[in-house]
């Protein structure tokens, strides 16, 4: 399992993820969302990961203008994380 980290000002939403909303659409999976069409994108696929338990959630993330809904098995949670460039 691997974890990872969406900045929270990127996140908008979190939606239980229901198969039977999953559509398929151009060799892509998509959910209606908001009166508009939202592209998936499974983590798992992305990172080779494997598949241990179904997945169950998804994230939306991104600006009003695009947003994309990422595919995950869980949320741990919200954490404050501060990112600082390494000095040289």
């Amino acid at each position: 399992m691997k974890t990872m980290a969406v900045p929270q000002i990127l996140l908008r939403e979190i939606l239980p993820l229901a198969e039977h909303r999953v559509t398929p659409l151009e060799n892509n999976r998509v959910i209606s969302y908001r009166e508009s069409v939202l592209p998936l994108i499974d983590l798992r696929e992305v990172f080779s990961a494997p598949e241990i338990k179904p997945a169950q959630h998804v994230l939306v993330v991104g600006t009003d203008g695009s947003l994309h809904g990422l595919v995950v098995d869980r949320v741990l949670g919200l954490r404050e994380i501060v990112v600082q460039p390494v000095a040289d």
